[in-house]
């Protein structure tokens, strides 16, 4: 992967922050999937491409797996998402994408570069697409959306940094704990604003929008980035 990162401009001088993230998010099928995983890169003229998929238990399972802390309860973002009812669908369906975003938002609070820092560094940092899809559903993030990623990267930084100097100092101080709260629920905020863009867009035109719903030959979960040639 490695060597086809340094094949486009736009990725050469952060490879080994991708290959971390890959590294990451592949271990990551690999340990909770219960499943194969796979991984597949490729490079032409127009873009670099990369996919991880599994055809394992899935986002849901796993994040039911998840033990309560300080700082992420199981579903919190999803439930109020449930309440929001923007989308006339099916609540199976629906129910499918409201875990992609919490996914998305369980990844902004860890303590370890991966899923959201994929999607930030590919959008903001390299104006490519990323694509999650889990089942029928799909969320197709690009730079439409910059205002509120930006608003949600510079909370994702601010959190990894103190996850960081926890980490570097061995300091455990209710004052981060209290900061971290602040930073988590600013992050919630800031996933329901982009939600309700998103389920708005899909109201007014859903040919157009970056949410998909469709039958599927693949069951389980699908990672698909592409990041254009500079």
């Amino acid at each position: 992967f490695q060597e086809l990162l340094f094949d486009n401009t736009n990725t050469s001088d952060r490879a080994d922050y991708y290959v971390e993230l890959l590294s990451e998010l592949i271990t990551n099928g690999v340990l909770h999937s219960k499943s194969n995983t796979f991984a597949l890169m490729f490079v032409n003229k127009f873009s670099t491409k990369f996919s991880i998929s599994d055809n394992g238990i899935g986002f849901e399972e796993s994040l039911k797996s998840k033990l309560e802390n300080f700082l992420y309860k199981p579903f919190e973002l999803k439930s109020k998402i449930d309440e929001l009812k923007i989308l006339n669908i099916n609540s199976k369906i629906l129910s499918n994408l409201h875990v992609l975003f919490e996914t998305l938002y369980y990844s902004a609070l860890k303590d370890r570069r991966g899923l959201f820092d994929l999607m930030i560094s590919v959008v903001l940092g390299s104006n490519g697409y990323f694509r999650l899809h889990s089942d029928n559903s799909q969320i197709i993030i690009s730079n439409r959306m910059h205002k509120e990623l930006r608003e949600l990267s510079l909370l994702r930084d601010k959190l990894f940094n103190i996850h960081r100097d926890i980490l570097v100092n061995s300091i455990i101080d209710a004052k981060h704990n209290d900061k971290m709260l602040e930073i988590k629920n600013e992050l919630i905020i800031s996933f329901l604003s982009l939600y309700k863009k998103i389920c708005n867009k899909y109201n007014n035109d859903y040919r157009y929008s970056s949410i998909r719903f469709y039958n599927v030959k693949f069951r389980g979960v699908h990672i698909e980035v592409e990041i254009p040639i500079s």
